[in-house]
């Protein structure tokens, strides 16, 4: 996570990522979602092609801010989590509610779960309709990583 994502943007689209996420917390984003917008609507086609565009949203967030950019972007991101890039944060069920939401309004929208994710957690963000999940200390806080990370692929 980076503060002044959207002014560095051509920064990083040439570090080579699959994906960039921006946080919907953000204070540059916060200060304007209509600006937002417009930026994410300009974005490069190259761009577009190679790097697939998300936002994420932690679980204290109105979930309708996502509504705006959702033919803006590729996926959300929802935060299971309230203090990104913390390994091991309990996890917030809010999350859930923003899963079953957007799912509910955007059904061919992916979703991808980031904070909290581990065996207990899966099943139930799987049945809200997430996507893709994340799971850092889910599998590093395992004995068996390899087992782990198979275990989660069979979910």
């Amino acid at each position: 996570m980076v503060s002044s994502a959207v002014e560095n943007f051509d920064i990083f689209t040439k570090l080579g990522p699959k994906r960039i996420i921006f946080h919907l917390e953000a204070k540059e984003i916060q200060r304007d979602l209509e600006e937002f917008k417009n930026f994410l609507e300009g974005i490069d086609t190259y761009a577009r092609d190679v790097i697939e565009i998300g936002v994420a949203i932690s679980p204290n967030e109105p979930t309708e801010q996502i509504f705006l950019l959702i033919n803006c972007i590729d996926f959300v991101q929802v935060m299971g989590i309230d203090y990104e890039g913390v390994q091991g944060e309990k996890f917030d069920p809010k999350c859930l509610e923003h899963i079953k939401t957007l799912k509910e309004k955007f059904p061919d929208l992916i979703i991808s779960v980031d904070g909290g994710v581990n065996f207990d957690t899966a099943p139930a963000l799987i049945s809200a309709g997430a996507n893709r999940l994340v799971a850092g200390s889910g599998i590093f806080n395992t004995d068996d990583i390899i087992g782990a990370v198979e275990r989660f692929k069979s979910l």
